[in-house]
């Protein structure tokens, strides 16, 4: 028997040997992706999923979806709920973890700048910001990150790879975290309000960055010539007068730049595109 992949796939009465379904299960959290699954199947407003289903017989079709909705429940009823907000986690660790979100149990200090996590790993790549310590390198570009999961984010810049499609609109993302933040520009929700002006906010990011504007922190130190900012993307600007990287490239007359705004200005008041 061969699926339609080109697969050839054994001659066997056992349903499982006669099909081929590739289901990828991925977790909304507080911070990114906590896993993904074969052969189980999403709970809607909690996981996004793509499944497909590859084989010939159509007398099969009913025996496999019972077999995945089977594994979807079993699955489902083994997730663990939070009791504040509703958020599902795949085991115990990542839920006592998320817990202190809503309990303000923040006990991890930063001795430089007094800033407070919920687990020590937080508190440890965040004390990278301040030595400059950047580990993760794309083999691509020679670009450098703090952690492995903003290092797989960025890949996708090179490889195109947009999986996260909104429902609403089509429009697709590399990251769950903004197709999060894109779903607020449909339902008009800005959850992040600040304490002192009471101005409010799509993404935490651009709450923090605006919270900075009064309180005067500039947590990211450039470990060169010392200078502090008060945004991450300012920083990894900075750092390109010491390097020297210029990595927005006009296609038209091949000038680079350092920052994504010059570039920008340079495409429309130079080629008026």
């Amino acid at each position: 028997m061969e699926c339609v992949e080109g697969k050839r796939l054994p001659q066997s009465s056992n349903i499982s040997d006669k099909m081929s379904v590739t289901a990828t299960l991925e977790f909304y959290t507080e911070n990114e992706t906590v896993g993904s699954w074969v052969n189980t199947i999403h709970a809607k407003e909690v996981m996004k999923y793509k499944q497909q289903t590859v084989c010939q017989k159509d007398n099969l079709k009913n025996d496999i979806g019972a077999v995945i909705y089977s594994e979807e429940m079993q699955y489902y009823k083994s997730l663990l709920e939070c009791s504040f907000c509703s958020k599902m986690f795949s085991n115990k660790s990542n839920l006592r973890k998320h817990y202190k979100i809503h309990t303000e149990d923040r006990s991890f200090v930063c001795d430089i700048c007094d800033k407070t996590f919920v687990d020590k790993l937080t508190l440890r790549n965040h004390c990278k910001l301040h030595s400059g310590e950047r580990p993760y390198k794309c083999d691509i570009c020679g670009k450098t990150f703090v952690e492995t999961k903003t290092l797989r984010r960025h890949y996708k810049v090179h490889t195109g790879e947009r999986p996260y499609e909104c429902d609403v609109c089509g429009k697709t993302f590399a990251a769950t975290s903004n197709l999060r933040s894109h779903y607020r520009t449909h339902t008009g929700e800005r959850p992040y309000e600040c304490d002192i002006c009471s101005k409010t906010f799509v993404e935490k990011k651009t709450f923090s960055d605006h919270h900075r504007t009064h309180t005067g922190e500039r947590p990211y130190v450039c470990d060169v010539c010392g200078r502090s900012f008060t945004q991450k993307t300012t920083l990894s600007v900075h750092y390109r007068t010491h390097t020297d990287e210029k990595p927005y490239k006009c296609s038209i007359c091949e000038m680079s730049f350092k920052d994504g705004s010059n570039f920008r200005r340079h495409t429309k008041r130079k080629h008026n595109s």
